[in-house]
């Protein structure tokens, strides 16, 4: 009861010995809790890690110009006169959608764990957030949540099923094709071990030299057999409000003695130049 333990470790070392055990005084011994926390299993993030780009929103919408059309110069011949050159000219338009969760916690768990489970909490949710702006910026359906890759008007159009080093030559060549200059590719680890698993001669066959400056990115977002390539550069991810973690007891959980933990973030997706970017096997 006094937490003094003089002249009694040997009572002490008897209560330690007996905890897990359902008989005696060995309840009295609470246990401790670890400063680690360990971790979910959880997808790899990668589309920041191929290049895409955060755009700071300070309004619920946000216009960006693209110049479309370039001008057409000419060579001029002495005395005549120069036909006047035009541009055209559009906007991507970014507009915010909220994705969000909010978790409850009990106030004991809380209070007798923390800092440990707490962060641990913090840090999941984060996480998850995270994992599920990865995921709409290849396959947001454009309508709940912000438009992905795969729905974009524009994106070239997608190759079948890849198998080998020759389809993903096709797809590069065919965004430079577009001239675009693709950065990354990003598929799932069932693709990229199939691929690497590709011999000659009994030698693993190293990636081809025309895809070399290419990153090689996996993520378990991108559905089995999937490939997403492109200039990840073009790909605008707008911030309204960037990850936003509160803890709050409110009268909402009061009576269960409940903290409820609530994250959010607001942002859009847009594709500077969709012909910049090629998939195949969508989500299904």
């Amino acid at each position: 009861m006094t937490g003094d333990w003089s002249g009694a470790e040997g009572i002490r070392a008897d209560l330690h010995e007996t905890v897990g055990h359902a008989s005696g005084g060995e309840f009295i011994v609470p246990a401790p809790i670890s400063a680690r926390v360990i971790d979910a299993l959880r997808n790899a993030s990668q589309v920041f890690s191929a290049g895409a780009i955060s755009v700071p929103m300070s309004s619920n919408t946000l216009s960006i110009p693209r110049l479309t059309d370039s001008v057409d110069v000419q060579w001029h011949a002495e005395g005549t006169a120069l036909t006047p050159a035009t541009q055209q000219w559009d906007r991507v338009q970014l507009s915010t959608r909220t994705v969000a969760v909010i978790l409850k916690a009990s106030v004991e768990l809380i209070e007798d764990v923390e800092p440990q489970v707490a962060d641990g909490i913090t840090n999941d949710l984060a996480q998850q957030l995270a994992l599920e702006v990865d995921r709409v910026c290849l396959y947001g359906n454009g309508t709940t949540e912000p438009e992905g890759i795969v729905g974009q008007t524009g994106v070239q159009t997608p190759l079948p099923g890849t198998a080998d080093w020759d389809d993903i030559i096709d797809q590069v060549g065919t965004l430079r094709g577009a001239n675009t200059n693709p950065n990354a590719i990003v598929w799932g680890s069932e693709i990229a071990s199939t691929i690497a698993k590709l011999k000659g001669n009994d030698q693993y066959l190293q990636p081809p030299s025309y895809i070399a400056g290419l990153a090689r990115l996996e993520s378990n977002q991108v559905s089995p057999g999937g490939v997403f390539i492109g200039d990840f550069t073009q790909m605008l991810v707008g911030i309204r409000t960037d990850l936003r973690l509160a803890r709050l007891l409110t009268e909402r959980y009061i009576d269960e003695l409940n903290y409820g933990y609530l994250a959010y973030i607001r942002m859009d997706v847009a594709l500077a130049h969709p012909e910049a970017f090629s998939y195949s096997a969508p989500a299904t």
